[in-house]
């Protein structure tokens, strides 16, 4: 990252889609690393060949997150929208760089600076956090090529949850609509639903998820569920400055 610190790494990528001619084929996966200044630069895992940068231009970068499927890079920053880059591949699906100059679409809501921008699992959703005390998720299914952009699904107040100092600071979106958000020090899982009025109902609250004098650093959903007591359950990674990974069953 020529000198600067890395603050996020997220990869995406390396599932089937269809090629030429709409036959199978794998997608080539893509990893993309920000720093804590205004640089995100991206790169075509099989070769390790760097095939982007992006400069934000806007103080300091928050995080930066690629879409499951490899095709879209979101990046949380200093102010209240996030923009979305696409990633261009050949016809074969091979990644080839970034239209650094024009983002596709961008994720205009919050009122302040957005904390954090996950993809859901399918690629479609966005969901992000930010300073205005708020939780939104975001439909990314539109016709970007004309200039259209995402609109919100739901909205979540998290300010009774916030005070004190308190600011939401992670977000992670589960395949079901689960979403995991640190507040403080504070794990909260809210269950979205995004029919005619968007709700959200909270699941439940784990405080110091890692202990009293531990940050949670990053948080990531299972791609897929897992097998536990014969039921399906959807896992929720934590890593913490305690340098320890934790595992939580989703809530019901």
């Amino acid at each position: 990252m020529d000198g600067e610190t890395a603050i996020s790494l997220s990869c995406g990528g390396g599932g089937e889609g269809l090629g030429v001619g709409g036959a199978p084929t794998r997608i080539p996966p893509v990893v993309v690393c920000s720093s804590d200044q205004t640089s995100v630069r991206v790169w075509a895992v099989d070769s390790g060949v760097e095939i982007g940068r992006i400069d934000t231009l806007q103080f300091k970068n928050h995080n930066a997150a690629i879409s499951p499927d490899g095709n879209l890079i979101a990046v949380s920053t200093f102010t209240a929208e996030v923009k979305v880059w696409l990633v261009l591949r050949s016809r074969q699906g091979a990644p080839m760089g970034v239209d650094s100059k024009r983002a596709a679409m961008t994720l205009k809501g919050h009122r302040s600076a957005v904390h954090w921008v996950e993809f859901s699992p399918c690629s479609t959703r966005a969901v992000t956090v930010s300073k205005d005390k708020t939780l939104k998720l975001w439909n990314l299914a539109v016709r970007y090529e004309a200039g259209e952009d995402p609109k919100v699904l739901a909205s979540v107040d998290l300010s009774d949850e916030c005070g004190a100092g308190r600011m939401p600071t992670r977000v992670a979106l589960s395949a079901a609509g689960v979403a995991a958000v640190m507040i403080g020090n504070s794990l909260i899982f809210y269950k979205l639903s995004h029919g005619l009025a968007g709700t959200s109902v909270k699941l439940e609250r784990i405080d110091a998820p890692h202990g009293s004098s531990a940050a949670v650093k990053w948080t990531t959903w299972s791609p897929t569920p897992h097998a536990i007591d014969g039921d399906a359950v959807e896992v929720l990674a934590t890593a913490g400055s305690d340098k320890r990974v934790s595992l939580w069953m989703s809530p019901r």
